[in-house]
């Protein structure tokens, strides 16, 4: 089955009444609060241009095959940093929110299975974040502003190290977040 997945993100593609155009809304609404309620700073700062600017992001990702996964948050600062659209005022508190809320989602996803604790950082700024999975299905992750000793490798501006164990960290195998 072929679908356009333009009609789904794009309400100005279909006739309003019609199940495609009913889709879009709530897809964008969708994107738009997964996106924006994680970066409520950010969001503040684009004001009435944050749906704008989304749908132009999400429309690049797609023309450029980029993968929207636990990443998506970093995909987006990096883009947002590219066109200036982050103030200098606000670069690290924006680029936090944007750590915090890449971290939240990779304990949410079923990626690097049997690791319990990941740290997250920028080499450029040294803000690092920590999150830690839950070992019980009924208690939440919890995320953390991390101060580490040592300082992030050199080399990609994104990286991240993960632990196995539920109750300590480790920051001896950082790995790049976009592995070229």
């Amino acid at each position: 089955m072929n679908v356009d997945y333009r009609y789904c993100l794009s309400p100005s593609l279909a006739q309003p009444g019609e199940a495609s155009y009913v889709l879009a809304h709530l897809a964008g609404r969708t994107l738009w609060h997964r996106m924006y309620d994680n970066l409520p700073s950010l969001e503040k700062e684009l004001g009435g241009k944050s749906t704008e600017v989304l749908l132009t992001f999400l429309a690049d990702c797609e023309q450029q095959g980029k993968s929207l996964d636990w990443r998506m948050y970093l995909i987006f600062f990096e883009w947002l940093h590219q066109r200036d659209l982050i103030s200098n005022a606000n670069h690290d508190s924006f680029l936090l929110e944007c750590l915090g809320a890449a971290a939240a989602r990779w304990a949410g996803e079923i990626v690097h299975v049997g690791m319990y604790r990941m740290v997250l950082g920028c080499n450029d700024t040294g803000l690092v974040v920590g999150i830690a999975r839950s070992t019980a299905i009924d208690k939440p992750a919890k995320i953390y502003r991390v101060s580490i000793d040592a300082s992030i490798p050199t080399g990609p501006r994104f990286q991240f190290s993960l632990s196995p164990h539920a109750d300590r960290w480790s920051i001896d195998n950082w790995q790049a977040v976009f592995p070229d």
